[in-house]
C-alpha cells in the first residue's frame, strides 16, 4: 500500500508538470524562437517568395547584406533571409526545410569565424528541441554526442517555467516581427559604434567568449549543409562578413578559425571569399559599424556593393 500511494503521488506530480508545461509552453516558445518561427512562416511554403540568389547567415548577414542592390546589379531576384543568432547547425536545418520548397541558383552563405568556435549555450538548443521531430534530434545527437543537448530533452519540461513571468503577466505568444522595406530579413542599422568606449574594450565584450578552438560538430554541420546545397545542383560560396582589422589583434583564435573555414570550403571545391579578396571591407571604417558586430546602413551599402563585385567577377 505504501508502494502505492508512493506511485500515485509521482503520477500526480508528472501530471500536474505536464499541465503546466502544456500552459507555459507556448510562452516560452515566443521567447525563445521568434527568430525561428518567423523565418519558417515566411519562407518555408510554396507560397513564400522564390529568390534566384539566397543570402543566409546570421545577423551580421542579416544586417550587413543590401538584397535590393545585388537585384538591381544582376537584374534578377535576390534575398537576405539570414536569421540572427544561425549557427551552423541550424543553418543546416533551416537551409535544408528552405530547399525544400524552393530552388535558388546560388546559395551565397555568409561566415564568421567566431561560428566555428566552440559554444557553451548554443543558440540552436530551442530550434531542435522545440521544432525538430525525435528521431532529427536523435540524428544530432548520434552525430555530436552532445550531453548537454541530453540533458535539456530530459530537463524541457523543466525550462518551461522560465516563462512563467510571462504567462503571468499575461505576454502574448504570437510572434509579431517587422517587415523590413526590402521584404525580406534585411533590416539596416541606423546607429554608429559607440566613440566613448575602447574598441579594445568593445571587441573582449562582445568577443572574446568565442576566443576558443574550432567545433568539430560546427565544421561537421558546415561540411553537411555544403554538400546538402551541391546535392541539389544548386551553386554555393562562402563569403567572410565585414569586420573591423583591430579584432584578429585582439582574439588569439580569429585567424586560425578562419583558415579553418577556408580550408573546408577548399576542401568540398567551394568557393571563398575572404575579406582581402572584398577591397571595400578593408576601407570600411568604425563609422560604418552600428556596434563592434554589425556594420550599419553606410557600411552595408558599400560592402555589398564589393561583394558582389566579387561574387560577378567568379562567373557561377
Amino acid at each position: 500500500m505504501k508502494y502505492f500511494k508512493i506511485f500515485l503521488w509521482i503520477v500526480l506530480l508528472l501530471l500536474i508538470d505536464f499541465c503546466l508545461a502544456s500552459l507555459l509552453r507556448p510562452h516560452f516558445r515566443a521567447a525563445t524562437l521568434p527568430a525561428f518561427e518567423t523565418f519558417y512562416s515566411r519562407y518555408v511554403s510554396k507560397e513564400a517568395e522564390s529568390f534566384d540568389i539566397v543570402f543566409f547567415g546570421d545577423s551580421r548577414v542579416q544586417h550587413g547584406i543590401d538584397s535590393r542592390i545585388v537585384s538591381e546589379e544582376c537584374d534578377c531576384n535576390a534575398g537576405n533571409i539570414a536569421v540572427s543568432g544561425s549557427t551552423f547547425v541550424s543553418t543546416y536545418y533551416l537551409l535544408r526545410d528552405y530547399l525544400e520548397q524552393h530552388d535558388p541558383k546560388l546559395v551565397a552563405l555568409g561566415v564568421h569565424w567566431s561560428r566555428a568556435a566552440k559554444q557553451k549555450n548554443p543558440d540552436y538548443y530551442p530550434l531542435l528541441l522545440e521544432m525538430k521531430t525525435t528521431s532529427e534530434q536523435f540524428e544530432y545527437v548520434r552525430e555530436s554526442y552532445d550531453l548537454n543537448f541530453v540533458a535539456q530533452r530530459i530537463l524541457r519540461s523543466y525550462e518551461y517555467r522560465k516563462a512563467l513571468r510571462r504567462f503571468v503577466k499575461g505576454e502574448p505568444t504570437e510572434v509579431t516581427e517587422a517587415i523590413s522595406e526590402t521584404g525580406d530579413q534585411f533590416m539596416p542599422l541606423q546607429q554608429k559604434m559607440s566613440s566613448t568606449t575602447p574598441l579594445t574594450s568593445q571587441i573582449f565584450n562582445n568577443l572574446r567568449a568565442f576566443d576558443l578552438p574550432a567545433d568539430a560538430v560546427q565544421i561537421e554541420y558546415l561540411e553537411k549543409t555544403i554538400k546538402l546545397v551541391q546535392s541539389k545542383d544548386i551553386q554555393i560560396l562562402l563569403f567572410e562578413t565585414p569586420e573591423l582589422a583591430e579584432v584578429t589583434k585582439e582574439i588569439e583564435n580569429a585567424t586560425a578559425l578562419r583558415e579553418t573555414l577556408e580550408g573546408e570550403a577548399a576542401k568540398l571545391g567551394v568557393p571563398y571569399v575572404s575579406l582581402e579578396d572584398i577591397e571595400g571591407s578593408t576601407q570600411l571604417l568604425p563609422e560604418h559599424y552600428a556596434d563592434v558586430l554589425h556594420v550599419n546602413e553606410e557600411g552595408a551599402l558599400s560592402y555589398t556593393k564589393e561583394l558582389w563585385k566579387v561574387i560577378k567577377s567568379l562567373n557561377l
